[in-house]
């Protein structure tokens, strides 16, 4: 009896984790398989999944053993077993904090979602810097730790959270129309162009994407990947005009890590930026602290600012400019100082600035 059921029970393939196999590897998979690659590529990054149903054991032993060897995370389960439970899904972004780790994060990153490693250079140098969506905790967990100790990593369940609305330049009838739509959906509006409204749950703006998805000029930002600069606009108590007493400071210095035989040189500096590129969770954080201990705090978004890079020295100009080539900049031509011709998202900006460093290429940012 137990013979018989061993030789007719069907099992199936769990994949728990793509673990630190990389998603071209799901192209050879799928061939293997008799499926698609897209729904390799689908289960991987919503593990837990079943990825093949209804084989014999020693075929599922098989398969086992050659995707663990992949690097994929896997097991073998019984048909008749429970299907793995619906999975939250998320979205991630990245933000390179030391412009000094973009070509290692480019690689990690390109070996993560299989592709070029220029064309996840890319990805990190437009922002909000999204590169995954509709992927499960198991893929989020994978994903930091294939990426440490190159970007920062922030994580949001997909369709929760607050957005924010930004509109770049378009006829003054599609503006009208979009903002007449906001309007009628309840949505404050606080600008004409750029940032144009906040705080606005998914729900609110089905319709709105509904309508206007065909504007190339609208993005819709999920605010958690968001990023802020906060400045010291003032080094008086905002109560009661007076110098910083010692709790105040000590509030600076531990949020941050300004050294205190330092800070009173940063304070004279005013207004001077305390913290810089943090998310906005961080920002709400730390400006509500602020606030509460009258400490005079400007949060500015960075996000989509634009900089101007000057270059003012360059030992050998032909380095200079095949570096901008590099990044599809037009080149710049003597004498120095020049400005390249048309401004750069932040981060591509700190990139671009940090790799002329190394060059022994003296540049500045102007916003």
């Amino acid at each position: 009896m137990h013979q018989g059921q061993e030789s007719t029970e069907k099992y199936r393939i769990v994949v728990e984790s793509i673990g630190h196999a990389s998603p071209a590897s799901a192209a050879a998979v799928a061939k293997g398989l008799g499926i698609s690659a897209a729904d390799v590529i689908r289960c991987l990054y919503r593990a837990p999944a079943v990825l093949v149903d209804a084989i014999e054991h020693h075929i599922a032993l098989q398969l086992v053993n050659l995707l663990s060897s992949i690097g994929y995370q896997v097991k073998m389960e019984q048909q008749s077993s429970p299907l793995p439970a619906c999975t939250k899904l998320f979205e991630m972004a990245v933000y390179l904090t030391d412009a000094n780790q973009f070509v290692s994060a480019s690689q990690k990153l390109a070996e993560f979602i299989g592709t070029s490693e220029q064309e996840a250079g890319k990805l990190l140098l437009t922002p909000p810097g999204t590169v995954l969506g509709s992927v499960s905790q198991a893929t989020v967990s994978a994903f930091k730790t294939h990426m440490a100790g190159t970007v920062d990593v922030i994580d949001q369940p997909q369709q929760q959270g607050l957005f924010s609305l930004f509109l770049g330049d378009c006829p003054a009838v599609v503006r009208q129309r979009l903002h007449h739509d906001l309007q009628t959906q309840g949505v404050q509006t606080i600008n004409q162009h750029g940032l144009i409204a906040t705080d606005i749950p998914h729900d609110q703006l089905l319709e709105i994407w509904q309508r206007h998805r065909a504007n190339a000029q609208l993005r819709i930002v999920n605010q958690a990947f968001l990023r802020y600069d906060l400045t010291l606009t003032d080094p008086r108590d905002q109560r009661s005009g007076l110098a910083l007493n010692q709790t105040q400071k000590q509030l600076i210095t531990r949020l941050t890590d300004i050294p205190d035989d330092f800070l009173d040189t940063v304070l004279s500096a005013t207004p001077v930026a305390l913290l810089e590129s943090i998310p906005h969770a961080d920002m709400i954080d730390c400006l509500q602290q602020f606030n509460q201990a009258d400490i005079a705090i400007q949060a500015d978004l960075i996000t989509f600012q634009m900089l101007q890079l000057n270059i003012i020295k360059a030992p050998m100009l032909k380095k200079a400019n095949e570096l901008l080539t590099s990044f599809d900049i037009p080149p710049v031509s003597a004498p120095l100082p020049q400005r390249i011709a048309t401004p750069l998202p932040e981060i591509q900006a700190r990139v671009i600035q940090n790799a002329m460093d190394q060059l022994g290429i003296v540049s500045e940012l102007i916003r």
